[in-house]
Formats: structure tokens, C-alpha cells, sequence
């Protein structure tokens, strides 16, 4: 299954003939860039989410099934996975960051 992203136009694109524009579409696009980085950073926060519940879930299952060494195997990969998830996290406060400081930004280029 395929997901469709919006059609987001190109602030890099518009155009209105006034003076200074030049800044105000920089600053566009960098807010356009900030979001789609921040959208990158979410899907990763969220794959690498699922991936530590499914770790997780395979050590209890083998724990609770009375395979332990199986369980001690899978209690690693899902510390790893948790470990992932932290950074992805981490990853989409820097995105955040990004697009407050590119808000700003535009907000200053229109006056």
C-alpha cells in the first residue's frame, strides 16, 4: 500500500514583484524543508517505535513460553530497539527545533 503525500507548492516558486521577496521565499522554502524533516523524523520515530514493541513482545513471548536463552537473545535486540527509539526521538525535537527557528523566520521576512 502506497500513501499519496499532499501537493505542497514550492515557496521557492512564488513570486509577487516586491521588493525583498527574495527573503521572504528563502525563508519559504526553509520552512517547507523544516517540515518535510520533520515529517522524515516522525515516520522514523514511529518505525523505530514498533520495532522495539516488537522486540519486546518476541522476548515476553519466549520467556513466557519457557525458552529463556531465546528470551535473553531477543531481551538484547529490543534494548537496541529501545535505544533507536530513543535517538529517533531525539531526532524529531531537533526537527522541532528546525521548523520553530524557520516559523521565525518567515515570520520576520514579512515584516
Amino acid at each position: 500500500m502506497s500513501t499519496v503525500e499532499p501537493a505542497i507548492p514550492d515557496p521557492s516558486e512564488a513570486v509577487s514583484g516586491r521588493p525583498g521577496d527574495h527573503v521572504g521565499r528563502r525563508s519559504g522554502l526553509l520552512t517547507y524543508t523544516a517540515l518535510g524533516a520533520l515529517m522524515d523524523a516522525y515516520r522514523a520515530q514511529l518505525a523505530s517505535q514498533n520495532h522495539a514493541i516488537d522486540g519486546a513482545n518476541g522476548a515476553a513471548a519466549s520467556y513466557n513460553s519457557g525458552q529463556a536463552k531465546i528470551a535473553d537473545a531477543l531481551k538484547t535486540e529490543a534494548q537496541a530497539a529501545v535505544a533507536d527509539a530513543e535517538a529517533q526521538t531525539a531526532a524529531v525535537h531537533g526537527a522541532l527545533v528546525e521548523v520553530k527557528q524557520a516559523f521565525a523566520a518567515l515570520q520576520r521576512a514579512a515584516g
